[in-house]
């Protein structure tokens, strides 16, 4: 079986190019068995990504250009996901403090359209997360899932489903990010009513002040990982 990056590489290699060529040239420049390139080029101009030319090998179609640039352009955005990743899975507490700068941008955004178009039906959802928290806090625990699932269930109802996705990316796939956040907040204790002015905001429909309560309460969490940080290096002097 071929294998698909394949595809990608045989088009980037003609692409470069600029003129035809054969399954033997591509395996010189690409390192990949002839037999491998050859089978590639026949699915790719089965799909008229390439067109033989004569007795001289296979082009890039005008089609490959167009499938290349875009496969280029998806690429890119994994790369950009994938350092968002690793800024947040890296023990830096710059990249750990700038994240937590992008979460205030998106989740000001979230908690003030929320409050233009959240039903009551969805209000009673965040209340319920929210007794959910506070009962996990009173009873010693974290309350992590549920301050989790009260951020992301804001963000859901605002509608805006690509800051729904980067807000998912952030608080759930980045486990040093997540572990070091939530560990500042049991060290230096939010008080348990944290979410309460949010939620009396959004109840409200006030949208500024929805934006205004959730950026004090990110502010606060960004206070307490700088604490973090000041005790831990008062520990290890």
């Amino acid at each position: 079986m071929v294998k698909k990056e394949y595809d990608f590489e045989i088009l980037q290699a003609l692409n470069q190019y600029g003129a035809p060529a054969g399954a033997v040239y591509l395996s010189s420049v690409m390192n990949i068995p002839p037999a491998n390139i050859g089978r590639a080029l026949f699915q790719l101009e089965k799909r008229g990504l390439v067109q033989k030319v004569q007795n001289k090998g296979r082009i890039i179609t005008e089609h490959g250009k167009r499938y290349l640039e875009q496969y280029e352009a998806k690429n890119s955005k994994i790369m950009i996901a994938n350092d968002l990743i690793d800024s947040a899975e890296a023990n830096n507490i710059e990249y750990l403090l700038e994240i937590m700068e992008l979460r205030k941008l998106l989740e000001g955004y979230t908690a003030e359209n929320c409050a233009k178009v959240i039903t009551e039906k969805q209000f009673h959802e965040l209340e319920g997360i929210q007794i959910d928290y506070v009962y996990e806090l009173r009873h010693g625990h974290a309350g992590r899932e549920q301050d989790l699932a009260l951020h992301l269930k804001i963000a859901e109802i605002c509608g805006n489903r690509t800051i729904e996705k980067v807000l998912r990316l952030i608080l759930t796939d980045n486990d040093t990010y997540a572990e070091f956040t939530n560990a500042a907040v049991q060290l230096h204790n939010l008080r348990q009513n944290e979410h309460g002015r949010i939620l009396e905001a959004i109840k409200n429909r006030d949208a500024a002040a929805s934006r205004y309560e959730m950026e004090q309460h990110l502010n606060r969490v960004v206070e307490n990982v700088k604490n973090t940080i000041d005790t831990k290096k008062h520990s290890n002097e």
